[in-house]
């Protein structure tokens, strides 16, 4: 294995454990969090579309969590070797997208919590 392959494979596997973070913090977080989510504020400030607790929490999270691997495994079909820094954007989008995501779910987390 060279040394470029150890170092995407180990990009990939971080990239998923951003991916938990979410769940994670929400096990701690579900108790204090309404039961509906506000999950989309419009132009002027105002929560326009709402979740339950549980989908927001859960549902969220696994529709996340299949969108990277989704990403990882076309990637893989892609290029075998793994190379996650090849200079496509396909690449890229697998390291970035965990904390795009990450920063959208805390956004509403915070934004219900009043915070």
């Amino acid at each position: 294995m060279n040394p470029n392959q150890q170092f995407s494979i180990f990009s990939v596997q971080s990239s998923l454990a951003v991916s938990l973070l979410p769940l994670i913090s929400g096990i701690f977080s579900y108790s204090y969090l309404p039961d509906r989510i506000a999950i989309h504020i419009n132009e002027l400030g105002q929560a326009d579309n709402y979740i339950s607790k549980l989908a927001f929490l859960i549902g969220l999270q696994v529709a996340g969590m299949l969108s990277q691997l989704y990403r990882v495994v076309k990637k893989k079909k892609k290029d075998p070797t793994m190379n996650v820094f090849g200079g496509n954007r396909t690449s890229s989008s697998i390291l970035l997208f965990p904390i795009f995501f990450d920063i959208a779910y805390f956004s509403a987390v915070f934004y219900n919590l009043n915070v």
